[in-house]
């Protein structure tokens, strides 16, 4: 409190059916809360919630099968079957997909740029440079996997920039069942959802305009939570070159078959912060599960005065998210393939927090700085990791 007769803030403490607390949950767009007081007897007693740990049981290693010029980036993904993984050479600018049995890694067709299955694991979809010979212009491509009898690919340009300097593809994505895809247009300073779909031509649904002054780089994330439901971060009502809101959106088609955009959460600065951005979405494999991570700004420097938190909830109701760890930035968010788990880069190493904010660990990777977790198997997580020199994949067994 700022005095006894004002807030500076506030937050709703939200408790499971066994009276476990889950964490702070606000819905900041309505300001809605439900409050009530309750009679002490009917309240179950809550354990007590295991503080913050660094250091824990597990073993590093590299990883057995992976090509030593392969890493793991951003767009590094697991296949929808889980039998391999899309990962980043970067001394051929080029993404492979390496198969988790150990066997060699095979070059992605078409040479595609942030890459993302095809709901079958059949292929990807991808940005690449429209006219190879000039170095202009940008177009969308899928292309088979190499698994696939015929690796053809196809490229299109679906919002017609031709070969406008300044117009870029970024994020292409598949809905689950493949009739819809959505992806980013940055243009001067613009930045646009896009959705398309089979017979269906492909239209701006939600527009973003960067400042002049803009002191960051403004993430892209979107991820399809079901064949018609698109959720999305945008950054709003900037100030001093910072935004001071991040919304969480959803693009949805009603019964008639319209499409529209609704805001389902937002965070605000609050106290002394001089700015607040959405970084990063990361879905469960079941898509019950939803994590995003913000990023806040605390003084005049962006790039050092700063820290992340994570925050999660039920994608069935995002209303109810609520922050389970904050720390200093990082890279990188992964579940567990059963959903109980998330595994992020923070402050250079790997933390792994329980999905309900319960427990929060470190496990001891080594000196080496640390990012992009990636989830392989129940017991596995593989990373990147900085030896000084370049990134190398290495492997946490738990």
């Amino acid at each position: 409190p700022s005095s006894s007769n004002s807030l500076l803030s506030y937050v709703t403490l939200a408790f499971d059916p066994q009276g476990q607390p889950l964490g702070a949950a606000l819905d900041e767009l309505t300001a809605h809360t439900l409050l009530a007081w309750v009679a002490s007897a009917s309240v179950p007693a809550a354990k007590p919630i295991q503080s913050t740990t660094t250091g824990s049981s597990g073993a590093t290693g590299s990883t057995s099968g992976t090509a030593p010029n392969l890493t793991i980036n951003a767009f590094s993904q697991s296949s929808p079957d889980g039998s391999s993984m899309l990962l980043f050479d970067p001394t051929l600018d080029a993404y492979a997909d390496q198969p988790l049995d150990g066997s060699v890694a095979q070059s992605m067709s078409g040479a595609a740029l942030e890459p993302s299955w095809f709901p079958d694991g059949t292929g990807t979809i991808g940005v690449r440079m429209a006219n190879l010979t000039e170095q202009v212009g940008e177009e969308l491509i899928l292309g088979g996997a190499p698994n696939v009898a015929v690796a053809s690919t196809f490229q299109f340009d679906p919002a017609n920039i031709g070969a406008l300097a300044n117009a870029e593809y970024h994020e292409p994505l598949f809905s689950p069942d493949g009739l819809h895809y959505s992806f980013f247009l940055v243009n001067s300073g613009t930045v646009q959802l896009w959705v398309g779909g089979r017979n269906e031509a492909a239209r701006s649904v939600a527009t973003s305009v960067i400042p002049n002054d803009a002191m960051v780089d403004l993430p892209l994330a979107a991820r399809w939570v079901g064949k018609d439901d698109l959720i999305f971060l945008m950054a709003d009502n900037w100030s001093r070159g910072l935004p001071q809101r991040t919304i969480l959106a959803r693009w949805s088609v009603a019964p008639d078959g319209v499409g529209s955009v609704s805001s389902l959460i937002g965070w605000s600065t609050r106290g002394s912060e001089t700015g607040i951005l959405g970084q990063e979405l990361s879905l469960s494999a079941d898509g019950t599960r939803l994590a995003v991570r913000l990023r806040h700004f605390t003084g005049a420097d962006p790039q050092t005065d700063r820290y992340d938190s994570i925050v999660v909830a039920g994608t069935n109701d995002v209303s109810q998210a609520f922050e389970i760890v904050r720390d200093s930035p990082g890279s990188g968010l992964s579940w567990s393939p059963d959903g109980s788990e998330l595994a992020a880069g923070l402050r250079g190493k790997i933390a792994v927090l329980a999905a309900d904010g319960r427990t929060v660990e470190y496990p001891q990777i080594g000196n080496e700085s640390a990012a992009y977790p990636l989830w392989i198997q129940p017991n596995q997580i593989w990373f990147s990791a900085d030896n000084g020199t370049r990134q190398i994949i290495q492997s946490l067994t738990r």
